[in-house]
């Protein structure tokens, strides 16, 4: 953690440590019956690599469904959500 010279803090983090917190704001979300495709997770959480996150939640235990959803443009994606949700 750096203070920039404006008084704002700036959080430095290692790869490990981002990909880390990506994933635990993805289950966030799936835990609050939300779905994600991967232009949503590179909004919400600037996550270029939604797949591998899921593949390491998945990998981790989590029941994660995986379906196709067509978006505005008619371009089909994939949409993760928790079983059961």
């Amino acid at each position: 953690m750096t203070i920039q010279a404006s008084g704002q803090l700036e959080f430095s983090l290692n790869s490990h440590e981002r990909t880390k917190t990506q994933s635990n704001l993805i289950l966030a979300h799936l835990r609050l019956g939300k779905s994600i495709t991967s232009l949503e997770a590179l909004d919400r959480f600037r996550c270029f690599r939604l797949a591998a996150r899921i593949g390491e939640l998945r990998a981790a235990g989590h029941a994660i469904k995986t379906t196709r959803a067509q978006t505005e443009s008619g371009a089909t994606v994939a949409e993760y959500s928790l079983r059961g949700q």
